[in-house]
């Protein structure tokens, strides 16, 4: 026989549990009566796509401005990127003679007189002879 009730709480752990017979039905929480009268009642189902529309567009709102927050979240993290190169730049720059120096020439030149020469050697490390019969 199954006829009976558990409680169990937030986990899903049964806390309790009774058995009994010619138990059917248990009403738990039921509806509060309402505070509106039957006329508010109607009115309220008579302008519910007015309320819909209504709290359509505070929730299109509250998007916008959460989208509108996020688009200045991005705005501000690529000034603030854009500065930093800015200021890298700056350094890379001032550091040309010092680089300049050290090389003996310029290597931010890219178009000068600079040649890249590639020397391939190749060595035989071993020979075999192998004879076909």
């Amino acid at each position: 026989m199954e006829n009976g009730y558990h409680i169990y709480d937030f986990k899903g752990k049964q806390l309790f549990g009774v058995q009994l017979d010619k138990f059917y039905t248990f009403l738990w929480r039921p509806h509060p009566t309402t505070l509106l009268s039957k006329d508010q009642m109607r009115e309220i189902r008579k302008n519910l796509k007015d309320y819909s529309s209504e709290f359509s567009r505070q929730d299109d709102l509250k998007d916008n401005k959460m989208s509108a927050l996020i688009l200045e979240r991005r705005r501000q993290l690529m000034e603030d990127w854009l500065a930093y190169r800015r200021t890298k730049a700056a350094e890379y720059a001032a550091q040309k003679p010092l680089r300049t120096t050290i090389r003996g020439f310029d290597s931010d030149d890219e178009d000068g007189d600079t040649e890249v020469v590639e020397e391939l050697v190749e060595e035989v490390v071993e020979e075999k002879k192998v004879f076909l019969e």
